[in-house]
């Protein structure tokens, strides 16, 4: 599956689960690495299988650097997480967010397949 985005490698908590009141947000990815061990655990799946399932095949990261009208410089970070293809080519989707972070796209790319 696909995901790119922009970022300036800030924590998104956007579609996160709190943990708990008083911890931190869980992210995209954690969230998705749960789901997918609650589901197996239901199921008779390869707990080989499962742990395949829970890290991407590729992610690509590039850097594009953007000068603005005023003569100063952006860099901008974008991400691709293919997270698998065995039903067919990656699944692709896009997420522009200044503060999207490679593991959100990981997730999301885990949800898309």
């Amino acid at each position: 599956m696909t995901m790119v985005s922009q970022s300036n490698h800030s924590q998104s908590e956007e579609g996160a689960v709190a943990k708990s009141a008083e911890t931190e947000i869980e992210s995209a990815l954690e969230t998705a690495r749960r789901q997918l061990q609650h589901a197996a655990d239901h199921l008779d799946i390869n707990s080989n299988v499962v742990d395949r399932l829970k890290h991407p095949k590729k992610v690509h990261e590039v850097t594009v650097p953007i000068e603005r009208d005023d003569g100063t410089v952006e860099v901008f970070t974008g991400y691709r997480a293919q997270h698998d293809s065995v039903r067919g080519p990656y699944k692709g989707g896009l997420r522009y967010h200044p503060e999207v972070t490679r593991d959100e796209c990981v997730g999301l790319g885990m949800w898309m397949t």
